[in-house]
């Protein structure tokens, strides 16, 4: 955890939440010209509100924008992995070598930072990632316990952030395409694109959670036992009531004839289902592009609801070619604060492991100087 907590619910909850509520409301400003009430209660809730989207938020970026970076073979490995290796891009040759001898003194772990993963076998180059994953998390709690990680944790904090405001402005950006789209179907065809784009939803994230648990190492699902069971049970309960929530939410379609909010409330209901996919397995049998699919699969229902979202509500407010321009620059601003936080949350998670390992060998080496010192007096 953070040291502290109120900083990291603010910058990392409440800060992306209010981004986004405040891109939502945008538009109600431009073509209604409504601004917020200045009242107390109201300014309550939209703290509370903003403060439990920012943890949607952050779950919906854990998805969509995986920790992970691509290394030199174009293979995706975390950075604190990547940064061991031997490669003229990562850390220099000595100061590597050293970090690894004290690495290795202090907690028994070799890190392998001569490693030819060109010609390693899978069962070793797993075996590094894990010890270098292990070696990473003990050299931070190293840290942590003599109180040394101001900074690290500052970048970590700053990571999270920035991944945060990167999916808030992208989702913000998706509401107002549906915004600027408003009512450019006719109302039949609302009821068909509504029922094929939620079936498709549907099909595809049962169909994610299916190739997930096919795909599952036998050996993992050994070791997991009852717990896995379990599992599947409380999926399989979910699934039931995400069909009769879907049933209910078509019948309300029917009678209401408003299929968008219809869309949105499936987009919705699929959503929560789409939280019970696994993570990919890591197999040769499983094509990257199906791995990548998976992932989109569990961001689609959410990217789907905000589109519906801002279709519904553009409904009554777009008329003409000149709202949707003014709809579309706040479009491209939206998607250009997007890519903008997310290039500094690829800096910051970059910069994080290595101010880790970069505390950890100072820290180890001037302790030791130090000790030699004492030693000498």
């Amino acid at each position: 955890m953070i040291k502290s907590f109120n900083s990291y619910s603010v910058y990392c909850y409440f800060l992306p939440g209010f981004v986004l509520l405040a891109m939502l409301w945008l538009p109600i400003i431009l073509f209604e010209g409504r601004w917020p009430q200045a009242d107390f209660f109201y300014a309550l809730v939209a703290i509370i509100a903003a403060y439990i989207i920012g943890h949607i938020l952050q779950a919906v970026a854990e998805s969509a924008i995986p920790s992970t970076m691509k290394d030199v073979r174009g293979l995706l490995r975390f950075p604190s992995d990547v940064l061991l290796d031997a490669a003229p891009e990562t850390f220099p040759l000595s100061y590597r070598e050293q970090l690894a001898q004290i690495i290795k003194k202090r907690f028994d772990v070799d890190v392998n930072p001569h490693l030819d993963r060109a010609n390693a076998t899978n069962e070793e180059l797993n075996a590094v990632s894990s010890n270098r994953s292990a070696a990473f998390s003990l050299c931070r709690s190293a840290l942590r316990q003599n109180k040394i990680a101001y900074e690290a944790e500052k970048l970590e904090l700053l990571s999270t952030m920035m991944r945060g405001l990167a999916v808030a402005f992208g989702l913000g950006a998706v509401c107002h395409v549906g915004w600027a789209t408003a009512r450019l179907l006719r109302p039949a065809w609302e009821a068909t694109t509504c029922l094929i784009v939620g079936a498709l939803l549907l099909v595809g994230v049962v169909g994610a959670i299916i190739i997930t648990e096919q795909f599952r190492p036998v050996r993992e699902n050994l070791g997991r036992g009852k717990r896995s069971f379990l599992e599947k049970i409380l999926t399989l309960i979910v699934i039931v009531i995400v069909f009769w929530a879907l049933v209910g939410e078509f019948g309300m379609g029917v009678m209401t004839q408003r299929w968008p909010w219809v869309l949105v409330a499936m987009g919705l209901t699929i959503a929560l289902l789409a939280r019970f996919i696994p993570e990919a397995p890591k197999s040769e049998r499983l094509s990257i592009w199906i791995a990548r699919a998976i992932v989109c699969m569990k961001v689609a229902p959410i990217v789907i609801t905000f589109l519906a979202l801002g279709y519904s509500l553009g409904s009554s407010d777009v008329a003409d070619l000149e709202d949707r321009s003014k709809l579309g620059l706040i479009i491209l601003v939206g998607l250009l604060f997007s890519l903008r936080c997310f290039t500094s949350y690829r800096s910051f998670s970059l910069k994080f492991p290595k101010a880790i390992y970069r505390d950890f060998y100072n820290y180890e080496r001037f302790k030791g100087e130090g000790s030699d010192r004492d030693d000498q007096v």
